[in-house]
């Protein structure tokens, strides 16, 4: 299970000459909405190369993913003020008796674990027709 995003050159391996993993395989990511143009423009990229590059990127996620025997699944949660940190306790402990943070942090981190226990459950309980299982449409 990875639950810290993947770099450029995929989530699972990383190393020339590696096999895909024996067992079922999690990557969690949070969602990270795409620059602006404003925000490419100030860093001197254009959005067909910005989109290249994430295409890129997806594929090299996706095609170990693929290959994981068992299933590999890619699960990108998007909510509001959810990033890399949310995947620890750190922006609950933080948003303590902040009345706008304490429950934005705590969604994230149900979701988080809803899909970690989803995963769990499919592959070490046997459990079918759970989150994982479902059709993309149907997990919003």
């Amino acid at each position: 299970m990875n639950e810290d995003g993947a770099p450029d050159e995929g989530a699972v391996f990383n190393y020339p000459g590696a096999s895909p993993p024996t067992q079922p395989f999690l990557l969690e990511e949070a969602f990270v909405a795409p620059p602006t143009d404003k925000e490419l423009a100030d860093a001197h990229e254009s959005r067909e190369h910005f989109n290249k590059s994430i295409a890129q990127q997806d594929a090299a996620i996706k095609k170990p993913l693929t290959h994981c025997q068992d299933g590999g699944y890619r699960v990108t949660i998007k909510s509001p003020g959810i990033n890399d940190d949310s995947f620890t306790d750190v922006p609950l402990l933080e948003a303590v008796g902040d009345t706008k943070a304490e429950p934005a942090a705590d969604h994230s981190l149900y979701l988080i674990a809803e899909v970690t226990r989803a995963f769990f459950d499919k592959h070490l309980r046997g459990q079918q027709n759970g989150l994982l299982d479902r059709q993309e449409q149907d997990r919003r």
